[in-house]
């Protein structure tokens, strides 16, 4: 609007310059952040294949600055995602092999009891293995009872984030809004969407404390009968979910208030862009579902990791213990099949360690985006 070829080109410079800087003052941010483009002559020059008139448009300047650092930005938070899912993967692994050594120097302890212990004295030791077996095996009743139980809460806690659900939702929104698509009538219909979403929040976030109670009852039977580690299970946060959720209200609330809107009220525009929204809404509880999803299994899942290899220790104690009984030989020789898997599990956390170094290394502080 500015571009005036009957005007001194001077005088156009000035006058742009001008825009550029009342609109860096309006945003509160640097001149050099506001690129001035003319998106008319860029498509002139683009149909005509002008060079000179598309460099003079400033759409090459706008192009190379999106080029150059919104997609290195993509690259980076793609980047910190990848690696920051990978350690959390191997730190999963690196507490596995934790509970693993612990579990190889239990056994190595008990084989190394028995050399000069007496026959009575061997079946002692027997025996109080096979009692701890028999006392863990009795806990796994009420394992599966708990499992059980959260397994049905949660699939209950999902259903409020199910496509149905959010399709119901925006076609209540709609019957409600009629054929009156007015700015009024999509800001009620957001500002109730709104209100259902704080709604859902709130059940959701009162059924994953019911799940968590359980989780945390079940981890304390196994912490007391068997000495597991402490752990409290996480809790599940909704705040992303309405953030979101409020970002989109926001945005109506804009949309609406912008007096061309207001004035006009094109039904087909606010048509769109409640269409829009829905679409906007069901990546937003896409990702709200995967979330919980995520939470669900982590709620258990330390819980799981540790009851699979006290079985497996269990199972080795008694049958390292009933094999070491019969010679001097067999003892020695069971002692050296975990003297050397100690030794690998040890390497394999140490090289767990190593790669967990390299991850944490290869996170780049965020560069600051020239543009805003």
């Amino acid at each position: 609007m500015l571009w005036d070829d009957h005007k001194l080109k001077q005088h156009v410079a000035n006058d742009i310059e001008k825009k550029i800087n009342i609109t860096a003052h309006q945003l509160g941010i640097s001149p050099d952040n506001v690129l001035a483009i003319s998106a008319q002559k860029a498509l002139i020059a683009k149909i005509r294949k002008d060079n000179v008139l598309l460099q003079k448009s400033g759409f090459v300047e706008l192009e190379t600055a999106l080029g150059n650092q919104i997609i290195a930005a993509k690259h980076e938070i793609l980047g910190q995602s990848v690696i920051g899912e990978c350690a959390e993967m191997i730190k999963g692994s690196r507490k596995l092999v934790q509970h693993r050594l612990i579990s190889l120097r239990q056994q190595r302890a008990e084989l190394r009891e028995l050399r000069g212990l007496k026959e009575d004295s061997a079946k002692l030791v027997l025996a109080k293995v096979i009692a701890d077996k028999k006392r863990y095996e009795a806990s796994i009743p009420t394992f599966n009872l708990a499992h059980e139980r959260i397994s049905q809460l949660s699939k209950q806690l999902l259903r409020h984030l199910s496509a149905d659900y959010l399709n119901a939702s925006l076609a209540e929104s709609r019957q409600a809004m009629g054929d009156s698509w007015t700015t009024v009538g999509l800001n009620q219909g957001m500002r109730s969407l709104m209100k259902q979403a704080n709604t859902l929040a709130g059940h959701i976030t009162k059924e994953s404390k019911t799940i968590k109670r359980l989780a945390d009852n079940i981890y304390d039977v196994f912490q007391t009968k068997h000495d597991f580690d402490l752990f409290d299970p996480p809790t599940l946060d909704m705040s992303n979910f309405l953030n979101n959720m409020k970002a989109l209200e926001k945005i109506t609330h804009d949309f609406c208030a912008d007096p061309i809107n207001v004035l006009t009220e094109k039904h087909f525009l606010i048509r769109r862009f409640f269409l829009g929204l829905g679409t906007q809404m069901q990546k937003i509880f896409s990702q709200a579902e995967k979330d919980c999803e995520r939470w669900q299994h982590a709620v258990l899942s330390e819980l799981i990791s540790q009851m699979s290899e006290h079985k497996t220790s269990l199972d080795e104690r008694v049958k390292n213990l009933m094999e070491a009984r019969s010679s001097t030989e067999a003892l020695d020789a069971q002692l050296a099949i975990i003297e050397n898997e100690y030794a690998q599990i040890s390497k394999e956390g140490q090289s767990l360690d190593m790669m967990l170094l390299h991850l944490l290394k290869a996170v780049k502080l965020p560069k600051k985006s020239k543009l805003t």
